[in-house]
């Protein structure tokens, strides 16, 4: 399992609660440790916890990061959009984006998590060739483009055996 994902998972995750324990606080808000994690929670986490949930092939960081700011900005004016501008709260403003990004943040977590659970056997094979290629512990179909052949590739079955 790539330990660096979870790392950057978990770390989203934290993100993403301290605004959530710092709305339920009474008083805060005035100080600039309370506005800094809104700003990253507003413009950054919501976006990239999505991105990992959906995307969970590897890429690079500044794509993640690009990503994350651009869906994260469409969430946010989305969110707005769909308030009276007069009466936009941002304590529920603040909660609800910190629930989207905890939401998909596990998402993530578990999309990760649940495709390396049979490692002994996890094998891809291609639909023209028959060909197979056992796969490493940190790879994936993603991984992969087409067989060499150019037929596409899936993931063999459970009780997939290959020939010696």
């Amino acid at each position: 399992m790539n330990k660096l994902f979870q790392k950057d998972i978990i770390f989203v995750i934290l993100l993403a609660l301290i605004p959530l324990i710092l709305t339920l606080i009474k008083g805060s808000g005035k100080y600039i440790e309370v506005v800094i994690p809104f700003v990253v929670l507003m413009f950054f986490l919501p976006g990239y916890a999505i991105f990992r949930a959906a995307y969970p092939k590897k890429t690079g960081y500044a794509a993640k990061i690009v990503v994350g700011i651009v869906l994260s900005i469409v969430i946010l004016a989305l969110l707005t959009s769909t308030t009276n501008p007069n009466k936009i709260h941002m304590k529920s403003l603040i909660q609800t984006l910190a629930e989207i990004t905890l939401f998909f943040a596990v998402v993530a977590y578990i999309r990760e998590f649940s495709g390396f659970k049979n490692k002994e056997n996890r094998y891809i094979t291609c639909k023209s060739c028959g060909g197979y290629y056992k796969l490493k512990e940190d790879e994936s179909l993603d991984d992969f483009g087409a067989c060499r052949c150019g037929g596409e590739l899936k993931y063999a079955p459970k009780y997939f055996k290959p020939e010696k």
